[in-house]
C-alpha cells in the first residue's frame, strides 16, 4: 500500500518530500514509522541557501503523521554580524521562520525509533544551550549546516567536510556518501 508521506506539508508548504511505502506487515502489526530528513534549501534573494533536519512520526494507532523541522541560525538581528565574527545563536522551528526560498534537495532516511530519538537528542542538546545562552553562530565555523551535520552523526551517517560549503553541496555529498539517489523536493502521487 503506498502511502503519502507529505512530511510537515501543513507546517512548511516549501517542504514535499515524497512517497514513502508503507509495508503491510506495518499496518498488520501497528508499527510506528520514524524519519529523518535532512533539506536545503534556496535563501530569499542574496544568500547561500540553508540547511536543516525534520522529523517525522507515522503513528499508527492515531493513524496521522506529525513533524517538526528546525533549523540554527544566527540571532535576529545579528544577521550581518555574523559574516565577520561570532554572534549569539539560535535553534529556530522552520514552520515559522521558512522564508519563501524553496527546497532544492533532501535525503529522507526512514529510521528506527532508538536512532529518532538519539537524533532528537541532539536537537535538545543545542536547545537547551541557546536557553543557557551558550550557543554561538559563526558563518565559518558553526552554522546550520553544522548543525545538520551532527543529527547526521547521531544518525549513523557518513558525513562530508562542513567548512567552506554551501548548504545544497553539503547535502549532495551527504546523500553521494551514504549511496542514496539524490531526491529533488518535488513529489508524485502513484
Amino acid at each position: 500500500m503506498k502511502i503519502l508521506f507529505l512530511l510537515f506539508i501543513a507546517l512548511t508548504p516549501i517542504l514535499c518530500l515524497g512517497t514513502q511505502n508503507s509495508s503491510v506487515d506495518d499496518q498488520e502489526q501497528g508499527i510506528n514509522r520514524y524519519f529523518v530528513a535532512f533539506i536545503s534549501r534556496e535563501s530569499d534573494g542574496f544568500g547561500p541557501g540553508h540547511a536543516y533536519v525534520a522529523w517525522g512520526v507515522e503513528d499508527y494507532e492515531k493513524q496521522m503523521s506529525t513533524g517538526h523541522a528546525y533549523g540554527f541560525y544566527p540571532q535576529e538581528g545579528k544577521e550581518v554580524w555574523a559574516i565577520v565574527r561570532e554572534v549569539g545563536g539560535n535553534i529556530l522551528n522552520e514552520s515559522v521562520n521558512a522564508p519563501k526560498g524553496e527546497a532544492n534537495n533532501h535525503l529522507l532516511l526512514p529510521v528506527e525509533k532508538e536512532v529518532y530519538d538519539s537524533t532528537r537528542k541532539i536537537l535538545e542538546s543545542w536547545v537547551e544551550q541557546e536557553l543557557q545562552g551558550n550557543l554561538t553562530y559563526d558563518l565559518i565555523a558553526n552554522n546550520c549546516i553544522d548543525f545538520v551535520n551532527k543529527v547526521a552523526l547521531a544518525a549513523g551517517l557518513d558525513v562530508p567536510e562542513t567548512h567552506f560549503q554551501f548548504p545544497k553541496e553539503y547535502l549532495d555529498r551527504l546523500i553521494v556518501m551514504n549511496s542514496a539517489a539524490p531526491n529533488p523536493p518535488d513529489f508524485n502521487v502513484e
